[in-house]
């Protein structure tokens, strides 16, 4: 038989080919797997959290007015109702206060009583001509000056009794429950209590 070199080739060709392939992958181990059974029994509902609760509105009430705290007639938690008094301060400074306002009123009185004496007589002597026009208009002044302080007096009582009463803090709204932020006898810079 005559050497036929092309029908040969093919076959060498698929011979090379299939010893290049890759080899077969190797089985997968067995792993071994752990089970659990999922129930209602091991889980609970219970979720804390750490938070403060406020009111949704608060109002801050404080002394209209400095000085030491002697009264607190309410504690944190407590219900207050509207026109309760909730504190006091010690009311001697108010009432010194008061009573220095009243004096310095009765001194513009005197003032006032004398300038309206003064303006008088200057107008007679205005009218009999022993005393010129500028004489009297000062006399007239001073006598404008006398019932300014004496308003100005008469308004300043009426701040320092204010004052007085700014010692008592009320509530001013309805039912709210007091969170107390000053301890008993400690001066006031802070408000008092706080409405939740």
């Amino acid at each position: 038989m005559p050497y036929r070199p092309f029908r040969l080739g093919p076959l060498l060709a698929v011979a090379l080919l299939a010893a290049c392939s890759r080899p077969a992958p190797a089985p997968e181990p067995i792993r071994s797997v752990r089970t659990q059974t999922v129930g209602t029994d091991s889980a609970t509902a219970v979720h804390e959290y750490a938070a403060e609760i406020r009111a949704r509105t608060e109002t801050r009430l404080g002394f209209r007015v400095g000085g030491k705290l002697t009264r607190r007639l309410v504690d944190a938690g407590q219900t207050v109702r509207a026109g309760q008094l909730l504190a006091e301060l010690d009311p001697d400074d108010q009432k010194l206060g008061q009573e220095s306002a009243a004096a310095g009123l009765r001194g513009a009185q005197v003032q006032l009583d004398q300038a309206q004496s003064d303006w008088r007589r200057f107008k007679d002597l205005r009218d009999q001509g022993f005393i010129s026009g500028a004489e009297f208009e000062r006399r007239e002044t001073t006598l404008k000056a006398a019932q300014a302080q004496l308003d100005q007096a008469r308004a300043q009582v009426g701040v320092q009794g204010n004052q007085a009463a700014y010692t008592r803090l009320l509530a001013s709204a309805g039912d709210w429950h007091c969170a107390a932020k000053k301890p008993l006898a400690q001066s006031r810079s802070t408000p008092l209590p706080t409405p939740a």
